[in-house]
C-alpha cells in the first residue's frame, strides 16, 4: 500500500501494539475532539456473515478512547 492509498485526513497509524499488529495497516485522523483509527475491511476482518467482526470494532474503538 502507497501513502496514496491513505483515505484523506487520515495518515498511517504508527503506534505500536501487539493486538493490532495483524490488523495493519492502520490510519488515524486526529480533531480537535477525537482521535479517529480506522483501517481498509478485508475478509479477515470480517465474521461469519462478511461483515465487519463486532470485537474488531470494539478493539478499536477502544484504542481510539484511549489516544482521545
Amino acid at each position: 500500500m502507497t501513502t496514496t492509498d491513505i483515505p484523506e485526513g487520515f495518515e498511517l497509524h504508527l503506534r505500536e501494539s501487539p493486538l493490532t499488529e495483524p490488523w495493519k495497516p492502520l490510519y488515524t485522523k486526529k480533531t480537535d475532539k477525537a482521535v479517529i483509527i480506522g483501517l481498509r475491511l478485508g475478509r479477515p476482518h470480517t465474521n461469519g456473515r462478511g461483515l465487519i467482526h463486532g470485537g474488531l470494532i470494539a478493539a478499536l474503538a477502544d484504542n481510539a478512547i484511549g489516544y482521545s
